[in-house]
């Protein structure tokens, strides 16, 4: 039906922009849930939050990705890097919000994450799923449960899936030269 839609409205070819509608999401999504911990005690409260955090990734992630393995098939246009941004953006939301998650419910998960209002955990926990996908890890941060570390390692290793992707369909996101005559 959205797609249908989508073909609808912008004549088959999605715009550049709603690559990006996932993440920005979860991100949302990633607040939300802090911030229901922190200010509602309530389980109930806080396990509908969890699940519409893990529940948004995953469809966000889903779409991102279907699009960007759709992508791949095809030869040069403007849209495609968007398309591969979106679909990273997407994986590093997706494992921020799943260590969210691990933090607020597994004690003594992660050292590090802790702030003072539901922003700054937010904040810290796209920070350390973005040092560890792109396999920075600074070590201000760092996971202490084992729950934690089998996803930071899943995570680090869709880095290097993703990368070798890129390069290895790298005509695919980069402009090919003009045959110019001689």
């Amino acid at each position: 039906m959205l797609r249908w839609l989508i073909k609808k409205i912008f004549k088959g070819k999605s715009p550049w922009l709603l690559s990006y509608i996932p993440p920005v999401a979860g991100i949302l999504l990633c607040y939300i849930n802090f911030s229901m911990h922190r200010y509602y005690g309530d389980m109930i409260s806080n396990m509908i939050s969890l699940s519409a955090t893990l529940i948004g990734a995953l469809i966000g992630i889903t779409i991102n990705l279907r699009h960007f393995v759709n992508t791949l098939q095809k030869p040069y246009q403007s849209s495609n890097l968007h398309v591969a941004l979106g679909s990273v953006f997407a994986t590093v939301i997706l494992f921020a919000a799943i260590y969210s998650v691990i933090y607020l419910y597994v004690p003594n998960s992660f050292v590090g994450l802790n702030g003072n209002t539901a922003l700054d955990e937010c904040v810290n926990v796209l920070y350390f799923s973005a040092a560890t996908f792109t396999t920075v890890g600074y070590g201000d941060i760092y996971p202490v449960a084992s729950i934690a570390k089998v996803f930071v390692s899943i995570e680090m290793m869709a880095f290097f899936v993703f990368f070798v992707i890129l390069i290895g369909n790298h005509k695919v996101f980069i402009k090919p030269k003009e045959n110019q005559p001689e």
